[in-house]
């Protein structure tokens, strides 16, 4: 039973650690870097292209992945799971800049 329930954890974090880089498939893209306290927020922006991708990297948590598809300053979806303290953001999509996420 213990190595049930550590080979269950060790597969969840498993999964968790390997989330798809959206990042990766850009061409030259800008590269923004803020700090929120202890979290990493970069902001990528391919030149030429609508849209942005804001990785936010948690100082205790994973990290997550928040999409702007058509450039209206709003989030549109989201990959990852989302901390408490960023869940009000998605829930009344509000602007990037109202929840301090860009300036």
């Amino acid at each position: 039973m213990r190595y049930a329930v550590l080979t269950l954890a060790l597969a969840t974090l498993a999964a968790c650690a390997s989330l798809p880089d959206p990042t990766a498939g850009l061409v030259d893209p800008q590269v923004r870097v803020r700090y929120a306290g202890d979290d990493v927020i970069r902001e990528y922006r391919e030149p030429g292209q609508p849209g942005r991708i804001v990785k936010i990297t948690p100082a205790n948590a994973l990290p997550f992945y928040l999409f702007d598809d058509d450039d209206d300053e709003r989030i549109d979806r989201h990959l990852g799971d989302i901390p408490p303290r960023y869940q009000d953001a998605l829930r009344f999509k509000v602007r990037f800049e109202d929840y301090g996420l860009m300036r």
